[in-house]
């Protein structure tokens, strides 16, 4: 179990890293927001 949960953390962490890079190239990093990197990647802010 402890297996399965890492590897979902892993993923979910792995989704906000490349969302985030893909939203700093596209806008600047100073027009991206943790809300919007959160709502792209489809996770909680709480996540974050």
């Amino acid at each position: 179990m402890t297996g399965r949960r890492e590897h979902k953390k892993q993923l979910v962490r792995q989704s906000l890293f490349d969302t985030a890079i893909a939203l700093f190239e596209a806008e600047g990093y100073d027009a991206v927001s943790v809300d919007r990197i959160v709502a792209e990647a489809g996770v909680a802010k709480g996540t974050f």
